[in-house]
């Protein structure tokens, strides 16, 4: 029998990390330390929000303005023909 309408907000996420970090394909500052350190703190950032009980969508959105402001404050805009 086949169960139809059932989901989970869970499906497709196992195994599935952030990785957040100076690393740029380009060449530039960063390595793969800084990377380390920025998945690490966006998995304690999450584990935390889970511990505590808030909804996976709102874990998802937070996780994301906060991946959004990170690059905006490291963004070097002085390299942007268009910015400046």
């Amino acid at each position: 029998m086949v169960c139809v309408g059932a989901g989970s907000v869970f499906a497709g996420s196992e195994g599935k990390e952030e990785a957040e970090g100076d690393t740029a394909l380009t060449g530039g500052a960063g390595g793969v330390l800084n990377t380390l350190v920025g998945a690490l703190i966006m998995s304690i950032i999450k584990n935390g929000m889970t511990v505590v009980g808030i909804d996976i969508y709102a874990q998802q959105t937070f996780l994301g303005i906060l991946i959004i402001l990170a690059v905006a404050v490291t963004f070097d805009r002085s390299k942007v023909i268009i910015v400046k």
